[in-house]
């Protein structure tokens, strides 16, 4: 999570203000919140040349493909865990046409329906910002109906026990019970 989906954390454009040196505490705070496994995005769009923009805004200039075929090897070189895993994904689709995209280093394409993309080889796929804007919206809305004085509409959230559940509350509150002591 690295970039574009991690505006609303920094509060920065991902337009080269920050980097994976200075975004790097924040990983670990995704990682301990989670048992899942974890998929960062650390490529701070190396496909690109300086000053690198997010993938989803135009303006781009693209490393050569050479260029980018070594990081990669450097990438999968440095790997240092049989666990961590090296995606090799692109920003080519908007400086170049899709086979090239492709062809360039792997692939960020507009959107194609996962079964699409599935019958054209793709094994993972990924849909971050539709997660990313569907959140946005969803937050705009409340603020919207707060300043409208709107009461909060149970067809529109989840309510207090699910919310618990989700950020898993429960396991927490058994520690607190089991090593509280009144003075």
């Amino acid at each position: 999570m690295v970039g574009f989906n991690r505006i609303p954390i920094d509060a920065y454009p991902d337009l080269d203000l920050t980097h994976f040196g200075e975004e790097r505490t924040g990983f670990y705070d995704i990682i301990a919140a989670s048992s899942l496994p974890v998929m960062i995005d650390a490529d701070d769009c190396y496909d690109q040349q300086a000053p690198k923009r997010c993938g989803h805004l135009k303006g781009k200039q693209l490393v050569s493909v050479n260029a980018m075929v070594s990081k990669i090897r450097a990438a999968l070189a440095a790997r240092s865990e049989s666990e961590f895993f090296i995606i090799a994904r692109t920003d080519a689709i908007e400086v170049y046409i899709l086979d090239e995209a492709l062809r360039h280093d792997g692939g960020h394409i507009p959107w194609v329906s996962p079964n699409e993309l599935y019958k054209m080889g793709f094994s993972m796929i990924l849909y971050l910002t539709i997660i990313l804007f569907r959140v946005t919206y969803a937050i705009e809305q409340a603020v919207r109906d707060l300043i409208g004085g709107k009461q909060l509409s149970l067809k529109d959230s989840v309510n207090f026990q699910t919310y618990e559940d989700i950020v898993g509350l429960s396991p927490w509150k058994e520690i607190e019970k089991k090593f509280h002591h009144e003075d």
